[in-house]
């Protein structure tokens, strides 16, 4: 973010102008005005052991990048000599993704991005479909990761002697990990969603089988694969 290092001005006209740009980021000063606020003691200059009316700036800067807004940032200052009072940016809620597979979450500055998509799992020639809504968070450079999930598929007999099984999972999905199975891409940036087994036990009758096809092989493999994934919202 461009340092926003303005002396204070009185409130002109010109709300919405070009405020910088370079070659990835164009910046705008969104919107300008200005107040009469009550300064707290310690950042009045008439009286810096009381609290004091002054005139302040109040102003609102954000950047574009590839036609999004990332979030902005509001400042402060004095009219009289740019002295600034405070500053901070501001967190954003987008619910709208274009299907671009050139744009990023990272490049929107999205933190926390909200999914839902069905589930499919597949075991001895049964399909199961399990709905998940899921809050991802932002763990790293284009890295996002749920919270441990769980959910259970529904009660099936098998061909196997009639026997109702069911499967329990624990697992942590994921956003562009590697090392995970994936599960298929969005059209936001080719980002595709994966899933982490942490554990799986397969109920069948009384038996119960800790899902692990290298150690018991005796279990058909468990087949994993996501439909109608849909970024639902994002946070930045």
């Amino acid at each position: 973010m461009i340092d926003f290092a303005q002396g204070g001005k009185p409130l002109d006209d010109k709300r919405f102008i070009n405020s910088g740009k370079n070659d990835k980021l164009v910046q705008y000063r969104m919107w300008a005005d200005s107040f009469t606020g009550l300064i707290p003691k310690g950042q009045s200059i008439s009286k810096p052991l009381n609290s004091e009316n002054v005139q302040v700036n109040l102003k609102a800067f954000g950047e574009i990048n590839k036609g999004f807004f990332n979030p902005p940032t509001v400042e402060f200052r004095n009219t009289e000599n740019g002295k600034l009072f405070d500053r901070f940016s501001i967190s954003i809620m987008r619910d709208y993704f274009p299907d671009d597979e050139d744009l990023t979450l990272e490049e929107m500055g999205i933190k926390i991005v909200e999914l839902e998509f069905i589930i499919n799992v597949v075991f001895e020639g049964v399909l199961w479909q399990h709905e998940m809504h899921t809050l991802f968070l932002r763990r790293g450079e284009n890295i996002y990761q749920s919270m441990t999930q769980f959910f259970t598929t529904d009660t099936i007999y098998s061909s196997q002697g009639l026997l109702p099984f069911s499967i329990d999972f624990w697992t942590d999905f994921n956003l562009n990990i590697s090392g995970t199975h994936n599960l298929g891409t969005l059209i936001l940036g080719n980002t595709s969603l994966d899933m982490s087994l942490k554990k799986a036990l397969i109920n069948r009758g009384s038996s119960e089988y800790l899902y692990n096809p290298i150690f018991n092989n005796s279990l058909s493999p468990i087949e994993f694969f996501a439909t109608d994934i849909r970024i639902v919202r994002g946070w930045a």
